[in-house]
């Protein structure tokens, strides 16, 4: 066993939590295997970390946890933290990660996990509002609203 000099750290996402509790209760039991082998080291060729294709966070990497299951990581650059993202089959998993993209929250430090498409939709939505109305939220700045969770890609102002 390879003696890591910094202990793995997991940051599991609520997302990854809603689907685990989804699984049928052997694929659990797998996905809890993984976790224990992952965290003894990130790193092993038996990882098998999978590049995403079309995915618009290039840090997200699927894992295998069987061959119909995967958990989706968003890999570091650098460091010893491993956010788990979100588990299920492997269509779904690959669908899941193309959508979305991972950010820091600048002012409260939290890791969000943003729908590029509702991004794209409420963007829209709200732009077109605005050029007819003003809008509620005109007079708060971006980071108050940001200190609240909203993602720095939805201020618009």
């Amino acid at each position: 066993m390879v003696e890591l000099k910094h202990p793995v750290k997991l940051a599991i996402a609520d997302s990854f939590l809603d689907q685990f509790g989804r699984l049928p209760k052997n694929i659990q039991s797998k996905v809890t295997s993984f976790l224990n082998r992952f965290k003894q080291n990130p790193t092993s060729s038996g990882i098998n970390y999978e590049t995403i294709k079309d995915c618009k966070d290039n840090r997200m990497r699927s894992v295998r946890i069987d061959l119909e299951y995967r958990a989706i990581i968003l890999k570091p650059e650098t460091g010893n933290l491993y956010p788990l993202l979100w588990v299920g089959k492997h269509d779904l998993a690959y669908f899941w990660a193309q959508k979305r993209v991972c950010q820091i929250n600048q002012i409260s430090g939290a890791l969000q996990i943003i729908d590029t498409e509702e991004i794209q939709n409420t963007t829209e939505r709200l732009t077109t509002q605005k050029q007819e109305q003003p809008g509620r939220f005109d007079h708060i700045k971006d980071e108050d609203l940001m200190r609240l969770g909203v993602p720095q890609m939805l201020n618009l102002s």
